[in-house]
């Protein structure tokens, strides 16, 4: 089993537990993973594709390798430390531990 399978595997059973436990701060920063990861494997729109009215077209996606996997956790991770310091730097302590508690969470997913 590959690392995407892992933990896109991991991360489905967790948010199955985390909804039944009703842990929002965990529902929301496992939904947001795994947008991540499937946001990284859809393929950029092209000129040649043609509008389709009426219908949805499914374009097949890229697969995702093991760095691809670990850049999107680690970006994620890094978006919300910055966003912590920013509110830190304007006395919101409170939002900037709820944000390192997620950004400890998607850490986890890298061990």
């Amino acid at each position: 089993m590959d690392l995407l399978e892992t933990i896109r595997t991991r991360l489905e059973r967790d948010l199955r537990r985390e909804m039944l436990a009703r842990n929002r701060l965990a529902v929301d920063t496992i939904r947001t993973l795994l947008s991540a990861i499937d946001n990284a494997g859809a393929v950029p729109a092209t000129d040649s594709v043609e509008p389709t009215i009426g219908r949805f077209d499914e374009v097949p996606r890229r697969a995702v390798d093991e760095d691809g996997i670990r850049s999107v956790l680690e970006d994620e991770a890094a978006e919300l430390e910055g966003a912590a310091v920013t509110y830190d730097e304007v006395g919101r302590a409170d939002e900037a531990e709820r944000l390192r508690a997620r950004r400890d969470l998607v850490l986890s997913y890298l061990d």
